[in-house]
């Protein structure tokens, strides 16, 4: 017969062994500047990072033993916002080729195929390719836009007040969630990927932004500062069942689910160093 006295410890024994599993695991130590990770695989996330020269490079970081190289190591200019399709194989990034020039890279990983894509004079900016690898949505001029590789044609996407961005295509490729300042403050909205069916997801007074597709479309991860500070949220892709994930005084942004969909990779700032780190997604 356990006696309740043992069962009070065994409970605390579990609690605590529940909160040690739910702790971040951090992935880098650098300190460096990062932006926009992504997973290519279950062991590998691509992301932006301050650095020398160039000022921007895109770095590969091998989770399982902790590595990290360039993804272009022949790069010359400033690189930054790697995405990729849901095989991996096809990805588009930003190459910043001079003043106020930015060119919208898509390639193969094995390197047998780089087009450009040629948009306006608005500079396009917080890519993201579809799931097929077949298209690559922009922020342009503050509206979102649509463009395949091998043509130069534009498909603009919203046409509202304030300014559109940060744009996460589902992985259906059907629905894209982004960001909005058309009601004064940032909030998140959905958009059929052919420009249809526009409605808004959450309203609040601060900025939500970044936002992200779950691997299986049911979740939406993103960052807020509607508590007071940068920290990461998931809802569901209909706007409800809001959760806060992370809980510090200092950044949390950034988000990117891992495959699995139970993990999200944030860049968190902890006394003024930016790393990532690994964190598990409540239900």
């Amino acid at each position: 017969m356990i006696r309740p006295l043992t069962l009070l410890f065994l409970s605390a024994a579990l609690c605590c062994a529940s909160l040690a599993a739910a702790e971040p695991v951090q992935l880098t130590f650098d300190g460096r500047i990062k932006r926009w990770p992504v997973f290519t695989s279950e062991d590998e996330i691509v992301f932006t990072m301050r650095d020398t020269s160039p000022i921007l490079t895109l770095q590969r970081l091998k989770i399982s033993d902790g590595s990290i190289t360039r993804l272009h190591p022949n790069a010359t200019l400033p690189e930054t916002n790697a995405t990729f399709s849901a095989d991996g194989k096809t990805y588009a990034y930003l190459e910043l080729t001079g003043n106020d020039a930015v060119a919208v890279h898509v390639a193969d990983v094995a390197q047998t195929m780089n087009d450009v894509l040629h948009f306006g004079k608005p500079i396009p900016w917080d890519p993201v390719i579809a799931p097929d690898g077949r298209g690559v949505v922009v922020s342009l001029d503050g509206q979102l836009s649509w463009q395949k590789p091998g043509d130069d044609v534009e498909k603009p996407l919203t046409k509202s007040a304030g300014i559109n961005n940060w744009p996460s295509v589902s992985p259906d490729g059907r629905t894209i969630v982004f960001s909005s300042s058309r009601g004064g403050s940032y909030d998140l909205y959905l958009i059929g990927i052919d420009g249809t069916g526009e409605r808004r997801l959450t309203e609040s007074p601060s900025l939500d932004a970044h936002p992200c597709w779950s691997p299986d479309g049911k979740e939406i991860a993103f960052t807020s500062t509607r508590d007071g500070n940068y920290e990461i949220y998931v809802m569901r892709g209909d706007g409800s069942n809001v959760r806060r994930v992370t809980h510090h005084d200092e950044r949390d942004d950034f988000p990117a689910w891992h495959p699995n969909g139970r993990k999200l990779a944030v860049v968190s700032e902890r006394r003024g160093r930016h790393d990532l780190f690994l964190i598990e997604v409540p239900d």
